[in-house]
This record gives C-alpha cells, sequence and structure tokens, in this order.
C-alpha cells in the first residue's frame, strides 16, 4: 500500500513538473510576423499574420491602419510601422505607401519656414520676389507662388496653378490628391482635402479648384496652414 501510494505522488509530482515546463515553454516561444516589411498603394489592403494571438496596431492610421485580425490598409502616401504584440513581445511591419501618380512636385509645406528658408530650398525658376510673396515656375510652365504672414514672417499658404489641362488631367489632379490627403468635402468643381484623419488634428487644409471650359480645365491648388 506504502508504495502505490508512493508511486502515486511520484506521479503526480512528475506531471506537475511536465506541466509546467510545457506551459514555460509555451509562453516562451518567439513571435513570429508573417512579413516585417511591405510595399502598398492607396487603397491597397493586405492581411499579415503571426504564430500567436496578438494585438494590432498602427505607428500613423493617416497612412496606413490595421484591423484586430491583422489586415491592413493603405490610407495616404507616406510609412507607417505595424506592431504585433504578444506575451510581452512585439514584432513590427514597416508600411510604404508608394504613390501611383505624379503629376507634379508638390511645394515646401513646413509652415514654420521663413521667406528666407523658402528662396534657400525651394529649387524652381524664381521669377517674381515681393514683401510678404515669392512665384516661381517649373519646366512645365506651372506657376507656384508662396505667401507669407505679415505679421511672423511665416508661410501662410502655397498655391499652384495648373492651367489648359483636359478632362482626363483633371481627374488625375484628383487622384493625385486623394492618394496623399483626406478628403472632407466636394462644393461643385471646388474639393477640400486636409492632411490628417480628423479636422481637428489637421494642420493643413489643401483645396482643389477647376474652372471648365468646354475642350479644357484651368486648375489650382492651395495648400493652406490651419491651426489645431
Amino acid at each position: 500500500m506504502k508504495k502505490t501510494i508512493f508511486a502515486l505522488l511520484n506521479f503526480i509530482v512528475i506531471a506537475s513538473l511536465s506541466f509546467t515546463s510545457c506551459s514555460k515553454d509555451d509562453d516562451e516561444e518567439p513571435l513570429n510576423i508573417s512579413k516585417q516589411s511591405v510595399n502598398m498603394v492607396h487603397g491597397d489592403t493586405i492581411t499579415i499574420t503571426t504564430n500567436q494571438k496578438a494585438t494590432f496596431s498602427s505607428s500613423n492610421t493617416f497612412v496606413a491602419t490595421v484591423s484586430d485580425n491583422g489586415k491592413i490598409e493603405a490610407k495616404h502616401v507616406g510609412q507607417a510601422v505595424i506592431s504585433a504584440s504578444a506575451n510581452g513581445q512585439i514584432k513590427q511591419c514597416t508600411v510604404t505607401v508608394k504613390p501611383v501618380y505624379n503629376l507634379y512636385e508638390e511645394p515646401i509645406l513646413d509652415f514654420t519656414l521663413s521667406k528666407a528658408d523658402i528662396l534657400a530650398k525651394e529649387k524652381r525658376t524664381l521669377e517674381i520676389d515681393r514683401d510678404t510673396a515669392l512665384t516661381y515656375t517649373d519646366k512645365k510652365t506651372y506657376l507656384m507662388v508662396y505667401s507669407f504672414d505679415k505679421s511672423t514672417s511665416k508661410l501662410k499658404s502655397a498655391t499652384y496653378g495648373i492651367p489648359n489641362i483636359s478632362y482626363v488631367q483633371s481627374e488625375v489632379l484628383a487622384d493625385f490628391l486623394l492618394e496623399r490627403y483626406q478628403a472632407i468635402d466636394v462644393r461643385g468643381t471646388e474639393s477640400y482635402f486636409i492632411n490628417s484623419d480628423s479636422v481637428n488634428d489637421a494642420t493643413m487644409l489643401v483645396q482643389m479648384s477647376l474652372k471648365v471650359s468646354k475642350t479644357e480645365v484651368d486648375a489650382i491648388v492651395v495648400y493652406l496652414h490651419k491651426e489645431k
């Protein structure tokens, strides 16, 4: 009888140690992620997977969002890091959202810069230099006008003019802006965009205006500094 009880106790101890050992091994299993980097374009989706149940998050939801099951959606041009977390471990996937349309080189859009800063950084051909405005042209003869605040001397807005384009090109222009900014309103031939997920967090308002004739379109894009 004593031998039976002793054997039973040994079995319980061994089984307990084995269970504890297995649990520890499971907890320490390395977290793996199916992709460490992906290139996408506006509107694309892709799902990443992990070998453990993980919680997903995005470092920049304006660029890319991720669902609870790892489905990534490309929102706007830029870069975001998708993190997968499980059991105190973190694995990351870098998402780069690339543009499809490169209709023109956008202006310098750092609203902390002064007129002197813009003069030093802008590579287009300077046509007019006024106290509160700088006018440039590029090789396509498009016009770029920077305006500066009188009181702060900081950049206030940038206006890009694109004359005599076709209807197809005007649609490309809309797509060019959509893959870079969040559309918030359309009023006739005017469309409005922001550089954030929400109006309250946006620091820039982008307005696209189209002057339509029978055969062609004149387009103006205004990038306007917006206080939060």
